[in-house]
């Protein structure tokens, strides 16, 4: 799923945030209230084996289903009891009054998604409005308060939102007395000034020189979900391109290298970083439906690959945090089911919102399987994000480094382009996922 939305985004050569938990999740729902052809369609963009109607397809929609929903469970109570680790996951449905959803897809949204319906008058706009961004805000602990930026119209009849939201914190926080100003590479010719937080820590580590990339890997004090940096090797022509990098990247590429790790001191230098993003799928979906029409059989998918940054209508801001600023040493991720977080050492939320209305130029998604009622129609489906990573965890002062050794150790300086995840160890779930062309100010 990362790659296929990586895939399905094709523009600007910026930073790309994603949580691929959280898209899986809310086109998954979707997928269990579609027909026909959009049913086909949803179960592509999943990458399903098999073909429509064949048994195999109809049993690999189903394992999907259980799985995510044995998934979500896992990780949030992986999360339960811990102050220095909180998951959680939520859905909720926002539909109509009069809206006539049928009782098995309320029944299967629920025992897989541990979805709510919720009742909501969007003859009434902004109190509509006002309740979306209250459930969202209170799912990703304030991180995004506005899902909705306008009062939905009262046309709508249903809003889809789903939350992820992630707080951990380093096992090995960074002093933030070792924060120093320095000097972030975008390009051989362009750089940007960022606050690097520092620190020598014992960590995992691993140098590919076939693939010309290092893999740090930097643990929360939970174990069971780890936060890995890719970095490629120093930016010397031209070439240099992170995204085509990435791109190009293999499950079994990732395999090799992280069998390569070994556990050593290392000195990290790695950027504060403070990041939002939101981005419209629409245009992008509208595309692949498209394009999934004039196609047949399994090579449809081949043929048909959207360069997501392509057709991905998105506003983003990023921000750095000053040093001046206390920040937790966690990694915070925050998203709407279109949309997630990552988490290094703060606290992230994901959410994806995918809203049925019955305004104009909606997605053309078949939805009988939820309900008959034709307002039932995806008018779009929004993905938010909200990432911070900064130096102290939530037991910062026991496990502070005040000093380093530069000669002794590898140097791990993240000052170009990278890629980071942060994955569930135990189920090899990628939570979240992040490609940072520019970590500086107005990005």
């Amino acid at each position: 799923m990362v790659k296929r939305t990586a895939n399905l985004w094709n523009g600007p050569r910026g930073n790309f945030l994603v949580s691929p938990l959280s898209v899986t999740a809310a086109l998954g729902q979707l997928a269990l209230g579609s027909r026909g052809e959009s049913h086909r369609q949803l179960g592509e963009l999943l990458s399903l084996p098999g073909r429509p109607g064949q048994a195999n397809r109809k049993r690999s929609v189903m394992q999907l289903h259980l799985q995510m929903g044995g998934l979500l469970e896992i990780l949030q109570a992986d999360g339960r009891g811990s102050t220095a680790f909180q998951l959680r996951t939520a859905s909720a449905l926002f539909a109509a009054p009069n809206l006539r959803l049928f009782p098995r897809f309320k029944r299967e949204v629920n025992e897989m998604y541990g979805t709510q319906i919720v009742s909501v008058n969007f003859g009434d706009p902004v109190t509509a409005q006002r309740r979306v961004n209250t459930w969202v805000s209170q799912q990703t602990h304030g991180r995004i308060p506005r899902a909705l930026a306008a009062p939905p119209p009262p046309s709508t009849a249903v809003i889809l939102s789903n939350s992820i939201y992630m707080k951990a914190a380093w096992r090995f926080p960074f002093s933030r007395e070792l924060t120093k100003p320095g000097v972030f590479r975008t390009s051989l010719t362009q750089q940007v000034p960022v606050q690097f937080m520092r620190g020598q820590f014992s960590l995992r580590l691993a140098d590919n020189p076939r693939l010309r990339i290092r893999v740090l890997h930097m643990p929360y004090k939970r174990s069971d979900v780890g936060f890995y940096i890719i970095l490629p090797y120093d930016i010397k022509h031209e070439e240099y391109d992170i995204h085509n990098l990435t791109s190009h990247l293999t499950v079994q590429d990732m395999l090799e290298t992280l069998a390569l790790m070994r556990q050593q001191t290392v000195t990290v230098a790695l950027p504060r970083m403070m990041l939002k993003e939101t981005f419209s799928m629409k245009e992008p979906l509208r595309r692949f439906q498209s394009q999934q029409s004039s196609a047949s059989g399994s090579d449809a998918l081949a043929a048909n690959r959207i360069r997501t940054r392509d057709t991905l209508s998105q506003t983003r801001r990023m921000d750095i945090n000053g040093c001046s600023c206390t920040c937790p040493s966690e990694a915070v991720l925050v998203g709407t089911r279109g949309g997630g977080g990552l988490g290094g050492t703060g606290s992230s939320p994901g959410v994806l919102a995918a809203a049925a209305t019955g305004h104009d130029d909606p997605l053309i998604f078949n939805m009988t399987n939820a309900s008959n009622d034709p307002r039932f129609r995806i008018q779009d489906i929004v993905h938010q994000m909200f990432l911070e990573v900064n130096e102290e965890g939530t037991e910062a002062a026991a496990a502070t480094t005040t000093t380093i050794d530069y000669a002794a150790t590898p140097v791990f300086r993240v000052d170009r382009p990278f890629t980071f995840f942060v994955r569930h160890e135990t189920t090899l779930a990628t939570i979240f996922w992040a490609t940072i062309v520019n970590p500086g100010p107005g990005s």
